[in-house]
């Protein structure tokens, strides 16, 4: 585009009012590309401003932010801090780093003020804005004693369409890479990406949020303006999202607040967007999420989800939740995997929400005496909800008397719908003392329920069946259903793995389930046979490599490849191969090689340079 303002608002602030390419800029340091020491500038008495780069439109045409880089600052301040700040028109936000990858601390910010937040990129207004392939790290806030500060690293709000995408919020490697560093009870908040919208569509897919710290230790809060947190994914007001193939890791919080449930301590994603028409979270790997307090009865989550209440279908699907804990030992702390809450609020017509194909592993290596829940489905208003071919496993060996749940029903609303059918429950864990009890399954409340071809397993001291009316030792543990269901043991390749990788529960043995769900794949996207056979993992599927991402970018005449994928089994390595125009793409040649992971459960990051291919 062209440039039609440039207007230096204060310091270190560019304000562009039409289209604009703005790239390769450096803002920080007080040598050439951020070098040197810190940028420093002290508003605590003054309440200046500080926003990098804003940018405001109303054109139809599309505007682009690339390659700009913020860091080595140092700001004190009286007002919120802002990176990169879209307030209106169609903009691309691309590869821009804001922070430092290798190391902490390069920007910090300390706060004279309440209420105040870094917001590295912060998006609004009604355009069309892509947020893809940034990196976000390296920031502290640092309290005065008094004030404390928040972090949002991607904000973005508006009633546009927004995409977020391929973006790594925290470093993948340093540990406390996003620090909220106040350890009062005043209230802070860590999220990666917060969605909160009146009517937008947001897509959010393949980010990698990881390392982020929250220390503040407060207990107060009625909703998340006054609640300490730290969310990896956070939705809410009445946006439509797709929140696809996330990778969420290493997530802390220190606070005690144990109320409302969809911001209260760590959570992985949490989604309670209401007046909405489509939520769909699908392929996300989410793990390592932590309270470090150790005196509360406070819950960690993987999924939360509840709402919405507008008729439409909902979806929560092939998500992997492993290795969540927490310090407490009080036996009201709760550790949940996934956690579907119908809200105390009615919908007005029908919702359904199909939650199917998720593995969840809890509890290998954490033996505090908290309640763990696997699969959890809370609270009392009517829903339809759908369990169909989840896995959810629950391990270790507490001492105490505290009951564990691999799936748990406890809502009681008229109206309801529960249907489960095609899952494993399987709870391994083994008290070494104490008087806990560790159920596949707890049927608190059956209102509307069909319920069969399912496998209980418990093979642990305490281990129970599962619960309807009383406990039950031997199937059909609901009465007059359950027929088809089994006491089978899986035999999960857990055995040869450590439960990090969600092939470490595909089934050793088949065990035939029931066609007729709608579910005609498996957690790896392999097609279903018909019968099929049960959990979240077919008997016969390969599970080769889970691929998140794959982009590619030209510098003069080198073009770029990038790819990332999520789990990968036996995989020797890529071959890339190049097709020229005009050969009807019928012949492709071998041009390299690049060497996989082998075994992995965690994110790899691949690239490959095709050098003068154009």
């Amino acid at each position: 585009g062209s440039i039609c303002k440039i207007v230096f608002v204060s310091p270190n602030t560019t304000y562009f009012s039409e289209n604009l390419s703005i790239t390769d800029n450096y803002f920080g340091g007080k040598q050439p590309l951020c070098g040197g020491i810190a940028m420093y500038i002290d508003g605590s008495a003054t309440g200046i401003n500080i926003t990098c780069i804003s940018i405001s439109s109303s054109s139809s045409s599309t505007s682009t932010i690339s390659g700009n880089t913020i860091q080595n600052i140092n700001f004190k301040m009286k007002n919120s801090m802002y990176g990169i700040y879209v307030a209106n028109g169609n903009v691309n936000v691309s590869n821009n780093l804001i922070g430092n990858s290798v190391s902490n601390n390069s920007i910090q910010c300390t706060f004279y003020a309440t209420s105040l937040s870094v917001y590295p990129i912060y998006s609004t207004g009604s355009g069309a804005v892509s947020i893809t392939g940034n990196n976000i790290c390296s920031i502290t806030t640092l309290a005065d004693g008094l004030f404390q500060g928040s972090v949002y690293g991607v904000y973005a709000t508006g009633t546009g369409t927004q995409t977020i995408s391929n973006n790594t919020i925290g470093s993948t490697s340093q540990t406390n890479s996003i620090n909220a560093s106040y350890n009062g009870t005043n209230v802070q908040q860590v999220v990666g990406i917060y969605s909160a919208s009146s009517g937008g569509t947001f897509t959010i897919s393949g980010n990698s949020i990881a390392n982020m710290t929250n220390s503040s230790i407060s207990s107060y809060g009625s909703s998340l303006s006054n609640t300490s947190c730290t969310i990896g994914i956070y939705s809410t007001s009445g946006c439509n999202n797709s929140i696809l193939n996330n990778t969420i890791y290493n997530l802390s919080v220190a606070g005690t607040y144990t109320g409302t449930e969809n911001f209260s301590s760590a959570i992985g994603i949490s989604n309670s967007a209401t007046g909405v028409t489509s939520q769909t979270i699908n392929g996300n790997i989410i793990y390592g999420i932590t309270n470090t307090t150790s005196s509360a009865g406070i819950p960690v989550r993987g999924i939360y989800f509840s709402g919405p209440t507008t008729s439409g279908t909902y979806t929560i699907s092939s998500n992997f939740i492993y290795g969540l804990t927490l310090s407490s030992s009080s036996t009201s702390a709760k550790v949940i995997g996934l956690h579907i809450d119908n809200t105390t609020t009615a919908p007005t017509t029908t919702v359904v929400r199909n939650v199917y194909n998720n593995v969840v592993s809890l509890g290998i290596g954490f033996n505090n005496n908290c309640v763990i829940y696997g699969i959890y489905e809370s609270n009392s208003a009517s829903r339809t909800n759908n369990f169909y071919f989840n896995t959810s496993y629950i391990s270790g060996s507490p001492n105490g008397n505290v009951n564990t749940l691999a799936f748990y029903i406890y809502g009681t609303g008229a109206g309801s719908i529960r249907d489960i059918r095609n899952n494993i429950f399987m709870n391994a864990r083994s008290r070494s003392g104490g008087t806990g009890r560790h159920y596949a399954a707890y049927f608190g409340n059956t209102t509307g329920l069909t319920v069969d071809y399912n496998d209980y397993i418990t093979t642990g001291i305490g281990g129970t069946l599962g619960f309807y009316t009383a406990d039950k030792t031997v199937v059909p543990i609901v009465t007059s259903q359950d027929a088809n269901s089994v006491n089978v043991n899986p035999s999960f390749s857990i055995a040869k793995g450590n439960g990090t990788s969600a092939a470490d529960f595909k089934p050793g043995v088949s065990i035939t389930g029931v066609d007729g769900t709608g579910v005609t794949t498996d957690y790896s996207n392999y097609t279903r046979p018909n019968p099929p056979t049960l959990g979240s993992i077919e008997k016969d599927s390969p599970l080769p490599v889970n691929l998140q991402s794959f982009t590619y970018s030209m510098t003069s005449r080198d073009v770029k490849l990038r790819w990332v994928t999520s789990t990968e089994q036996n995989n020797a390595g890529f071959i890339i191969e190049k097709s020229y125009f005009g050969s009807n793409y019928a012949d492709w040649n071998n041009i390299g090689f690049v060497k996989g992971m082998g075994n992995t459960s965690t994110p790899s990051v691949y690239n490959f340079t095709d050098a003068n291919a154009v």
